[in-house]
C-alpha cells in the first residue's frame, strides 16, 4: 500500500508538472472513446434488440450448461454480460485507433520518444483482447465442467452451483485484474524499452511486476474507482436527464475529465515501469557485489554490470 501511495504520488506530480502537453494532445485524442465509455452504459444501449438478442443467446448458452438460469442472480449476471460484450465490440474501433494513439502521445512525452509507438501498442492491445477472450472462455468451461461433475455425483442444489460459481468468478476476477495490469504494463515496455516483439514486452512485464505485483494491483483498484465515479456523475448528470442541449455541456465536459483519468492511468503505468527498472537495477547491483566478494565466479553479473 505505502508503494502504491508513492508511485501514485509521483505520477499526479507529473501530470500537473506536464499539464499543458497531457491535456491538451492525449486527453483530446481519448475524448471519443471517452464518450463512447460513458454512453455505453445508459437506458438506451440496455434497451436496444441487439442487447435483448445477446441476453437471449447468454441466457440459452447458460441453460445449455446446466445453470438455474431461473434465479435472479444469474438473470442479473447475463444482463451485465451482455452489456459488456456488445459495448466491448463497439467501442473496440474507437479503443485501436483513438485511445492506442493517445497512450502513445503520453509515453512519448514521458520518455523523450519520437518515433511512432502505434503499432507497438496496437500489437499489445491486440493481445490483450486474446487473452480476455480466453479468460472468459476458461471460466465458462470451469463453471461448466464442475457443474456437470456435481451434477453426476448426484449434488445438484442450487447453493452448490452457486457455490461453485462464486469461487470460479472469484479466481476468474483475480487473474482478469493481474491480466490487466500486466497488459498496462507491457504497453509501457513496448513503448519505452527495446522490446521487439509483443511476446518480448509480456514477459518482461511479468518479470518487472514481481516484487511489485500487489502495488500495481493498488493502482489499477484507484483507477478503477475513479473512472467509476466518473461514470456515476455522467448516469446522474446526463444519461438520466437524456441527451438534451442543456446536457450536451455537461456530457462534453465529463467525457474530458474522463479523458484526463484515461491519460493519468497511463502515467501511471509509466511511473511503475520506472519504479521497477529501479529496482531491477539495485537487485542487479547488489547481486555483482555479492558475486564479487565470493570471488568474481558470476560472469552473467559482470556482464549485466558493464552494459551501459
Amino acid at each position: 500500500m505505502e508503494e502504491a501511495r508513492i508511485i501514485l504520488r509521483r505520477a499526479v506530480f507529473s501530470f500537473f508538472q506536464g499539464y499543458q502537453s497531457f491535456s491538451s494532445g492525449p486527453a483530446l485524442l481519448a475524448m471519443p472513446v471517452s464518450l463512447g465509455l460513458l454512453l455505453s452504459g445508459t437506458t438506451a444501449l440496455t434497451s436496444s434488440t441487439v442487447m435483448a438478442a445477446a441476453q437471449t443467446r447468454l441466457s440459452a448458452l447458460f441453460a445449455a450448461a446446466g445453470l438455474p438460469t431461473g434465479s435472479s442472480v444469474f438473470s442479473f449476471s447475463s444482463l451485465k454480460l451482455a452489456q459488456t460484450a456488445v459495448s466491448s465490440v463497439l467501442i473496440l474501433p474507437l479503443v485501436l485507433t483513438f485511445l492506442v494513439f493517445a497512450q502513445a502521445r503520453v509515453i512519448a512525452l514521458v520518455f523523450g520518444k519520437t518515433t511512432n509507438l502505434y503499432l507497438r501498442l496496437l500489437r499489445i492491445h491486440l493481445c490483450l483482447f486474446v487473452v480476455v477472450l480466453a479468460a472468459n472462455g476458461a471460466a465458462f468451461v470451469a463453471v461448466s465442467a464442475a457443474v456437470g461433475c456435481a451434477a453426476a455425483l448426484g449434488a445438484e442444489s442450487e447453493r452448490l452451483v452457486m457455490g461453485i460459481c462464486g469461487c470460479v468468478g472469484l479466481l476468474y476476477v483475480v487473474l482478469l485484474a493481474k491480466s490487466l495490469v500486466v497488459g498496462k504494463l507491457a504497453m509501457v515496455v513496448a513503448g519505452a524499452g527495446n522490446c521487439g516483439s509483443s511476446f518480448c514486452a509480456v514477459v518482461r512485464a511479468c518479470l518487472l511486476l514481481r516484487r511489485r505485483e500487489a502495488a500495481a494491483l493498488w493502482l489499477a483498484v484507484f483507477s478503477s474507482l475513479t473512472m467509476a465515479g466518473a461514470e456515476a456523475v455522467f448516469q446522474v448528470r446526463v444519461a438520466a436527464k437524456g441527451l438534451t442541449p442543456a446536457t450536451i455541456g455537461e456530457a462534453t465536459t465529463i467525457s474530458y475529465i474522463y479523458s484526463l483519468l484515461l491519460v493519468l492511468d497511463t502515467l501511471i503505468s509509466c511511473v511503475l515501469f520506472k519504479s521497477c527498472q529501479v529496482d531491477e537495477l539495485r537487485c542487479i547491483c547488489s547481486y555483482g557485489i555479492e558475486c564479487k566478494k565470493a570471488g568474481g565466479g558470476c560472469f552473467r553479473s559482470r556482464l549485466l554490470l558493464e552494459q551501459p
